[in-house]
């Protein structure tokens, strides 16, 4: 239940999908794991029985995020996801983390739940590279883990 950071191409587009029986035949952001998830479970498909195996997974067939290691850095860019269901975008894809910060900050991107972030908090988030779904202290309560990014140790 986290927000995260993740590098991908400027020119990225999400995959999307209308085959889920609760999008009512609206098209949805399909949930990619990160890439290098895709490691370990490449090595459970090769630890199986070769005879119970299905097709050889394939990172781009399988729920994971294609590997941008290729792009040149000047063609890759920023985007901010939720890792809730696996992670589906919550942002387009900006040049800059702090134009990350502003989109989100300006269009009251969900921090966790119904909470929002301020600027300073989307862009203490994003410079991190993540920040947890939420954080509970005696002193605020339940809050999300990107207002408390900028936390001063202090709980708040």
């Amino acid at each position: 239940m986290s927000r995260t950071i993740r590098r991908v191409p400027l020119n990225w587009e999400h995959p999307k999908s209308v085959d889920v029986s609760w999008s009512r035949g609206v098209p949805v952001h399909v949930p990619l794991f990160e890439h290098e998830d895709y490691a370990d479970h490449l090595a459970e498909w090769e630890a199986m029985d070769p005879e119970e195996r299905e097709e050889e997974p394939r990172p781009e067939l399988s729920g994971y995020m294609p590997d941008f290691s290729q792009v040149p850095e000047d063609q890759m860019g920023y985007c901010l996801y939720e890792t809730t269901s696996e992670g589906t975008p919550k942002t387009p894809v900006f040049r800059t983390l702090e134009e990350v910060a502003r989109w989100a900050a300006d269009h009251g991107v969900s921090a966790f739940g119904n909470h929002t972030a301020t600027y300073e908090q989307w862009l203490a988030t994003v410079r991190a590279g993540w920040a947890p779904g939420a954080v509970h202290t005696p002193a605020t309560g339940l809050v999300s883990g990107v207002e408390a990014s900028t936390w001063q140790g202090d709980g708040k």
